[in-house]
């Protein structure tokens, strides 16, 4: 999708670089698919999408090309707290493999899709259950948290 799209009023008013939204996003995520699912955010000009079906068919549609990140990235300082800045999100983001230009996207999917593969993950449980359980092990003394007890 394009900024090119003419952008309807929007019946949702959000900053994602707000404290209350890093707080509790949830509600926000909720009125957005309810009430607008395609959404134009006029923070950093940009159509969020909050249903799967419609990410699934915007990542398959040929048309839709990978703009200029670092330039959406430094456009939204504006909504960043005092002392915040992009420079490292647009290095780091940069890598992102989402991020990438077809041919470098489609050649690091390929290698990485091996690693990745279930019978490899499902041989990483044994010594993730390991990790996961001296971990627990670590603050089940601790006093629950948020209602939830190990």
């Amino acid at each position: 999708m394009s900024s090119a799209m003419s952008p309807k009023l929007s019946q949702v008013k959000w900053n994602p670089y707000s404290p209350e939204f890093r707080t509790n996003p949830y509600p926000t995520y909720h009125l957005l698919r309810e009430r607008e699912p395609v959404h134009w955010s006029r923070v950093g000009g940009l159509w969020f999408l909050t249903r799967y079906a419609d990410v699934k068919r915007v990542l398959r549609d040929r048309r839709v090309k990978v703009t200029n990140k670092s330039d959406q990235l430094h456009s939204k300082e504006p909504y960043l707290e005092p002392g915040q800045t992009v420079g490292d999100l647009v290095q780091m983001s940069s890598q992102f493999l989402i991020y990438m230009d077809p041919h470098a996207h489609t050649r690091l999917k390929n290698l990485l899709g091996k690693g990745f593969h279930p019978q490899v993950v499902e041989g990483l449980r044994p010594r993730i259950q390991k990790i996961v359980n001296y971990f627990l092990q670590q603050v089940v003394h601790l006093k629950p948290f948020c209602g939830w007890r190990i």
